[in-house]
């Protein structure tokens, strides 16, 4: 019996799926990048390095109730990047 190949995904980004975090620079105010939830708590916790296009940030804040991330720009030649573990099921 041969399968039909799977649906394609919906559009969108399934990683940012849901209401996001918005990401500020605390010097300029000025908007930085969006990040969606669950990435926010790995990624852009107090004292991880993001980085926005190409340019470190220290995440200094995270206002959970207004969804803000706060971050101040830095000269550092890493960033944060989680460690995943990630389930993968084969079927027959």
């Amino acid at each position: 019996m041969v399968l039909p190949p799977p649906e394609p995904p919906p559009p969108g980004d399934i990683r940012s799926a849901g209401e996001g975090f918005t990401i500020f620079e605390e010097e300029t105010k000025r908007l930085i990048g969006q990040v969606g939830v669950p990435r926010v708590y790995s990624e852009c916790h107090p004292g991880a390095i993001y980085l926005h296009r190409a340019e470190p940030y220290l995440v200094t804040h995270l206002d959970q109730g207004k969804r803000e991330v706060w971050a101040r720009q830095v000269e550092v030649d890493y960033y944060t990047r989680a460690l995943r573990r990630r389930r993968q099921r084969f079927f027959r």
